[in-house]
């Protein structure tokens, strides 16, 4: 592939990613909007945002890449233009700590289906642009690889607090609240024979 080529790839992501801007910051609008619905955190909205300000900065570091690609660029400029991506995936993503660290049943589910549609949404977007995609998309995977220790470590899970008071006894030999039952184990298998060979009035 010549370089007219890879600019022109890079243009065409670039402008795929400005374009999409309504789509993504939307989402992120309707997300931080169901959070505070049904999450009620404290972080929704200080995490949209933050996402917010990171893709305006991605738009701005990376408009020359898309103005004229085969201009000359400033080296810090392109190397800005490179980075963006990531530091925009990496905003999104950490959403997904949050959920998957929260005690509520679903917000795991919720982590989940958020990386798997950012990953959808970067090779959709970034089609044709490898660098730009490698760049989204490493975040999201390394989320994938860290929240099942971080949802580990936020719920390790409670203990059963019943617990047999006569060693060997079954569960179902338990009463209410973990005491035996009146009719179950030793004691009730005794009066029951009692009762048996009790002779008739």
């Amino acid at each position: 592939m010549s370089t007219t080529d890879a600019q022109g790839d890079v243009a065409r992501a670039v402008a795929s990613r400005r374009t999409n801007t309504c789509l993504r910051l939307g989402a992120t609008l309707v997300i931080a909007v169901i959070l505070q619905v049904y999450v009620h955190p404290v972080w929704g909205w200080p995490w949209a945002l933050a996402y917010t300000l990171c893709h305006l900065f991605e738009l701005w570091a990376r408009r020359p890449l898309e103005i004229n690609p085969g201009a000359p660029v400033a080296t810090w400029r392109r190397l800005t233009a490179f980075v963006a991506p990531t530091i925009t995936s990496t905003a999104f993503g950490a959403l997904s700590i949050m959920l998957f660290s929260s005690h509520i049943r679903f917000a795991p589910t919720l982590g989940g289906m958020l990386l798997a549609g950012a990953l959808l949404n970067v090779v959709v977007v970034n089609a044709g642009d490898r660098s730009a995609t490698l760049m989204a998309a490493a975040p999201h995977a390394l989320y994938l690889l860290i929240v099942p220790f971080v949802a580990k470590a936020a719920n390790p899970g409670v203990k059963s607090r019943r617990r047999p008071l006569v060693r060997g006894a079954p569960d179902d030999c338990l009463g209410h609240r973990g005491q035996p039952h009146p009719e179950r184990g030793p004691e009730g298998r005794g009066r029951r024979q009692g009762r048996s060979r009790a002779p008739p009035p």
